[in-house]
């Protein structure tokens, strides 16, 4: 047999038991429940209840969130040799106990050195980095550019999964610095040699986390 249920305009719904044999018993929910949640069984099957989608729902590797920075200004600064600048650009994200942090990173930039670099951290503690080796500066993602092009600045990239262990709000951000014994200047979204012309491109920076179901 099939119930036929008639729209109040035009159409109908039809709900048909399925051809087999023994009787089934659905009871539905007593309200209507809130707003983007579904329907599902109970405790008890057959009673079904409206209930709201949890991250521990969401099956290994579902994207939960994500949230980004974006640098899009242009911006240059001196640091010291063997020095770390502050946070260019950071970004908070609150996740579960068993979640990781998909973190993705793409700065556009050059030095009055040829070569430099970035360093992902986690509250101001590195990570994404490169194994101990000697004297060597631990470093995510590390560029060079041409000294005789002061037109041209690079995009650096860096992808790193991230296991914070435990649930809350943390803070990633990426520093950079640089490998010459000597102050050099930095350029982020800007050229040593910025003319005001229009074959010269403005680009930005973003840092993005996403958090994954673990």
């Amino acid at each position: 047999m099939t119930l036929r249920l008639k729209g109040s305009s035009s159409g109908d719904v039809s709900i048909a038991a399925p051809a087999a044999a023994g009787d089934n018993t659905i009871t539905l929910p007593t309200s209507n429940g809130s707003a983007d949640q579904f329907l599902m069984n109970s405790g008890t099957a057959g009673e079904l209840e409206f209930a709201s989608l949890a991250s521990s729902d969401m099956p290994t590797g579902s994207i939960l969130q994500v949230v980004q920075a974006l640098k899009t200004d242009a911006d240059s600064f001196s640091l010291a040799t063997v020095t770390e600048s502050s946070n260019i650009i950071q970004q908070s994200i609150t996740v579960a106990a068993s979640s990781k942090v998909l973190i993705m990173c793409t700065m556009h930039m050059m030095a009055t050195t040829p070569s430099y670099g970035f360093t992902f951290n986690r509250g101001g503690t590195s990570i994404g980095i490169g194994d101990v080796d000697g004297s060597r500066f631990r470093a995510t993602a590390v560029g060079y550019s041409d000294p005789d092009r002061q037109d041209s600045t690079q995009p650096l990239n860096a992808m790193f999964l991230d296991t914070p262990g435990s649930a809350g709000t943390y803070t990633y951000g990426v520093k950079v610095r640089h490998s010459s014994s000597a102050t050099q200047t930095l350029f982020i979204n800007l050229y040593e040699n910025d003319s005001n012309v229009s074959k010269l491109m403005r680009p930005i920076s973003h840092f993005t986390l996403m958090e994954v179901a673990g």
